[in-house]
């Protein structure tokens, strides 16, 4: 399905599309494995501080956004 809007042709596509459209992308010659999340997650809900500590070494955040922009570098 096609929109027309005032910058030219946009295509809105639905989450399928979406999802395999992610599965064809590569980095470094790796493809992701992508699924789609349905959980509805309550707020508030938090990781422990002794949980953190395991990924903590591994979080790069920006530093524009260091809130909202993260790195979080796979376990080796």
């Amino acid at each position: 399905m096609f929109e027309f809007d005032r910058l030219g042709l946009s295509l809105i596509i639905t989450i399928e599309v979406t999802v395999e459209w992610a599965k064809t992308m590569t980095w470094k010659g790796v493809k992701p494995v992508v699924k789609l999340v349905e959980t509805v997650y309550k707020k508030g809900v938090r990781i422990t501080k002794k949980a953190f500590k395991t990924i903590a070494d591994r979080i790069n955040r920006d530093e524009a956004l260091p809130k909202y922009y993260v790195t979080i570098q796979p376990q080796s």
